[in-house]
């Protein structure tokens, strides 16, 4: 019975373990998802007073040798973020911040 009562000490160890990583990781993903919460409202409201802003894109895009954009003004931003199951429960997988780049002028053909 000597090794019986081995494998189940072993057993039993391996148990609390496994529950105990389990917890660890319940509480790891709860903290992150409220840092995520506070960053995604941090962002929503970057994006609302960068949208009175509207700054300028320091940025110089080329299309090819002919065509090419300086000074574009950024505008219309939104911050996004989508979520999808972590830890058998809806968890954020990202935040992001989009904007337009418009030069203020028509193109025609």
């Amino acid at each position: 019975m000597g090794f019986l009562d081995d494998l189940k000490r072993q057993a039993d160890a391996l148990r609390d373990q496994q529950s105990n990583d389990s917890a660890a990781l319940q509480r790891s993903i709860a903290i992150t998802e409220q840092a995520c919460g506070a960053a995604l409202v941090y962002i929503k409201a970057l994006a609302d007073q960068l949208e009175v802003l509207r700054p300028v894109s320091p940025a110089r895009y080329v299309l090819d040798r002919q065509h090419s954009f300086t000074d574009l003004r950024m505008s219309d931003f939104y911050a996004d973020a989508r979520k999808k199951e972590v830890g058998g429960e809806p968890g954020f997988d990202y935040i992001l911040l989009h904007w337009q780049l418009k030069s203020g002028q028509c193109s025609s053909s």
